[in-house]
């Protein structure tokens, strides 16, 4: 064997020099030049002290597995060395294979870059339209909850007092309109919430309770929805309440209302017989 790895380097490449040397891979060149001298992978490794497994990485261009650059060149030399293959052209194609590889991890990185921007891209977008449904439900909640309150404040359709039930003449009182004879006068003249804390610039409301709950409200004539109710900014001076339920008589009632005053009108009804 030794005779056999210390013959003339004349041929250097066995034909592969040249042309034909230049167009093949580093791992096709040590290949194709160490079956040229009959060598076995564990022969060269016996002599170059070179783990076969690096040998074998070497010859199927497999850079990866290997040590660093440093390491590759000084493998690559005595590869070359043992089959008699110039060591300069070895060396050249080594360093066109790193090279490639170095161009090659410079496009993987860039690639996982846009990867990984791509994916922070979509999880941001996502995030931005989870936000966007729970700002919505959140503010359809509060809408929903302050439509419910402007409809306990706010009139509803304009309603008449329904006058067909018959009732008895009773002397007119004193200070009322005429047609307001013969109802029970309530006035309760309590102070007002106001948020300052100011009962000069407390608001004038007119609480209606009912029993049971749910009777339906007009003040002179204007539906308010159903009871229990506070009506507020109602201007001051003489009210006509009016509440009626199915199942049940409708009542009357008549107060005044003070500005800036808050009045509570408490009616119990009675079942129809």
């Amino acid at each position: 064997m030794t005779t056999a790895l210390t013959e003339s380097s004349s041929d250097a490449g066995g034909g592969l020099n040249g042309q034909a040397a230049h167009s093949a891979g580093l791992g096709e060149l040590l290949r194709g030049a160490r079956q040229r001298r009959g060598l076995t992978l564990q022969q060269i490794s016996q002599e170059t002290k070179i783990p076969r497994r690096h040998l074998e990485a070497l010859e199927h261009d497999n850079l990866a597995t290997l040590p660093g650059a440093f390491y590759q060149r000084a493998e690559v030399r005595a590869y070359a060395q043992v089959v008699h293959l110039d060591q300069h052209l070895a060396l050249a194609q080594l360093e066109t294979a790193l090279e490639s590889s170095s161009v090659h991890s410079n496009a993987e990185p860039s690639k996982s870059r846009r990867l990984a921007f791509s994916r922070a891209l979509a999880l941001i977008l996502v995030g931005v339209v989870l936000a966007a449904v729970v700002l919505a439900r959140v503010g359809g909640g509060r809408a929903s909850s302050a439509g419910h309150v402007e409809n306990i404040a706010m009139p509803s359709a304009a309603t008449t007092i329904d006058q067909a039930a018959p009732r008895t003449a009773e002397p007119e009182v004193p200070g009322l309109p005429p047609d307001t004879a013969g109802l029970p006068t309530v006035l309760l003249d309590a102070p007002a919430a106001s948020s300052d804390g100011d009962p000069t610039n407390a608001d004038t409301e007119l609480v209606v309770l009912t029993e049971p709950p749910g009777a339906s409200v007009t003040v002179n004539g204007v539906g308010w929805g159903t009871a229990p109710v506070t009506i507020r900014y109602l201007p001051p001076g003489e009210k006509r309440v009016r509440v009626s339920r199915d199942g049940y008589a409708a009542e009357e009632r008549v107060l005044s209302l003070a500005s800036g005053r808050r009045a509570t009108l408490d009616i119990q009804l009675s079942t129809q017989q």
